[in-house]
């Protein structure tokens, strides 16, 4: 199933699932002003597997998923 594709710091990667809550809060995530971290897995251009972060600073529908915070290379 193709979940969408993210860029991190001007790479690409393939979504291979849906995000999902890490139970990280940096604040209160029932506010406004809450940020939360989501993560989801995917691979790289050459087809390694990593796993991508963001940071969502609202629970409004206008959250942005197409710009990641980091990612971790789940490989080796």
């Amino acid at each position: 199933m193709n979940y969408g594709s993210v860029t991190v710091n001007g790479v690409e990667y393939n979504l291979t699932e849906q995000a999902d809550f890490t139970n990280r809060q940096l604040t209160d995530w029932q506010t406004e002003e809450g940020i939360a971290e989501f993560a989801a897995n995917g691979t790289d251009a050459e087809g390694n597997e990593v796993r991508v972060y963001w940071l969502q600073k609202s629970r409004d529908s206008d959250l942005d998923w197409s710009q990641g915070e980091r990612v971790e290379n789940l490989g080796e």
